[in-house]
């Protein structure tokens, strides 16, 4: 589920469940984003954020669900 807060007039919105986030205007997918209020829109996606620390063969497993 996507969350957000405002804070100091930036609104910061990410998944509660460990997802990706896309923006809706762009299509550009994030791990979390900070924003003017009511700027842009986002919605969960079902991409996992990945650990920076696993090959990239199985970061294209976890996106893709495709074996290598």
């Amino acid at each position: 589920m996507l969350r957000s807060d405002t804070i100091d007039g930036r609104t910061h919105t990410w998944s509660d469940l460990g997802m990706m986030i896309r923006q809706v205007e762009t299509g550009v997918l994030y791990e979390d984003a900070t924003d003017v209020p009511g700027k842009y829109s986002y919605e969960e996606t079902d991409i996992p954020i990945v650990d920076e620390d696993i090959e990239d063969s199985e970061a294209l497993r976890l996106i893709t669900g495709v074996e290598t």
